[in-house]
């Protein structure tokens, strides 16, 4: 059953989505900042200290849209996030 887009409706998608995303994403980006730290320590090398959050970006931005997808497939309890697509008047 499709729902209206109500501001209350909205907003269970986007905390579904949110809260999953950013715990995933702080998760690796602490694994992430640790790694290159480490390897910056062990090795010298200043660049790894600007690739290191350049890389944790982009893997934060891989991580919401993975959670985004799962959300499609598999969802909450109560609902799946659905693409439908419109049909021309």
């Amino acid at each position: 059953m499709e729902k209206e887009p109500s501001f209350i409706v909205a907003l269970g998608v986007w905390w579904a989505w949110v809260w999953r995303a950013m715990l995933l994403a702080l998760l690796a980006g602490f694994v992430a900042g640790f790694v290159f730290g480490f390897l910056r320590a062990v090795t010298g090398v200043e660049a790894l200290s600007v690739i290191g959050p350049i890389i944790g970006g982009i893997g934060g931005v891989f991580v919401g849209i993975w959670i985004l997808q799962r959300l499609m497939l598999k969802g909450t309890k109560t609902w799946r996030l659905a693409v439908i697509e419109k049909q021309d008047a």
